[in-house]
């Protein structure tokens, strides 16, 4: 027999908070899940919602929260190996020696290591008004690291490298946060002329084949929230509200599924070479809260 509505809802929500708070307990999961699914029924504001969660949180104690499942150097060598399994080692081999450009590359973690595997020089990409990285946390020292306004992408380059060679160009779940279809396709054109003959696009995306654009927000927002709130330990709920507020007004995401991703790159001049999907996060296990497909494309 099928479960209730009310069951349903509970999954759903149970599982979002296993992927986006992943750090805290199976017991303090179900108790926010709880929370959650009685402020949603009593039709609760965002504002007392995001209070909410920012008051359970900072009031857990340290033996609610959990050991990683698995290492951050563990947890990116495993990306490296997807990127690599997805463009394949005669590839990565193939453009040595030239340059790496990773669009959105964080804390630079993921473009270094990369690099340092396929014998490239990291170039790591950034909006001006991208989250602050943690210093404890980051290898952007390590990295050539630009701050781009997010139009310019072989401006920013050029400027910094000259006419040096850049091989791979890659979007670890970076391109659906370009504002705009228009913005998306400009950074792809961009990132087709960047290339050197027969450079390799790698992207990372979310894939909506199995899901809608509205799961992947709520993550989004979730995941967002607990960053902000661990890098914040000054803020109190309602710098917390203020923060959100502003940043859930002006988020936007544009989703793509495998086929209208292939679609899209091939329109700007690259030729699609091979996919690959994976499941997100380790303690996924529900429907397809989170799918991730990596694409490798060659420039014409």
């Amino acid at each position: 027999m099928k479960g209730s509505a009310k069951d349903t809802k509970m999954n759903y929500l149970y599982y979002l908070i296993r992927y986006c708070f992943r750090n805290i307990s199976v017991k303090q999961s179900h108790i926010l899940t709880t929370l959650l699914y009685t402020m949603i029924e009593n039709c609760s504001t965002d504002r007392d919602i995001c209070i909410a969660i920012f008051t359970f949180y900072r009031k857990l104690r340290t033996t609610d929260f959990l050991d990683s499942p698995i290492s951050k150097t563990d947890y990116d060598k495993s990306k490296i190996a997807d990127i690599e399994s997805t463009i394949t080692s005669p590839l990565l081999q193939k453009h040595a020696g030239t340059y790496l450009v990773d669009v959105g590359s964080g804390d630079c973690s993921i473009v270094k290591l990369l690099a340092d595997y396929s014998h490239m020089k990291p170039i790591g990409i950034d909006l001006q008004d991208d989250i602050e990285w943690g210093k404890e946390s980051t290898k952007c020292g390590d990295v050539t690291h630009i701050l781009y306004d997010g139009s310019k992408l072989v401006k920013a380059v050029r400027d910094r490298v000259g006419s040096k060679k850049v091989g791979i160009v890659m979007y670890n779940h970076a391109l659906h946060h370009f504002g705009s279809q228009e913005n998306i396709k400009h950074s792809l054109e961009q990132a087709h002329h960047l290339l050197e003959k027969d450079g390799i696009l790698f992207i990372r995306e979310h894939d909506v084949s199995k899901t809608t654009d509205i799961d992947i927000n709520f993550q989004h927002i979730f995941i967002h929230m607990r960053h902000v709130i661990d890098q914040h330990k000054e803020w109190d709920e309602n710098d917390l509200w203020e923060y959100m507020n502003h940043h859930m007004s002006t988020f936007s995401s544009h989703f793509f599924s495998k086929q209208s991703l292939i679609h899209l790159c091939e329109s700007v001049g690259f030729t699609f070479l091979n996919s690959k999907m994976k499941r997100g996060g380790p303690y996924v296990n529900y429907k397809e809260i989170s799918t991730t497909t990596f694409f490798a494309f060659a420039k014409n």
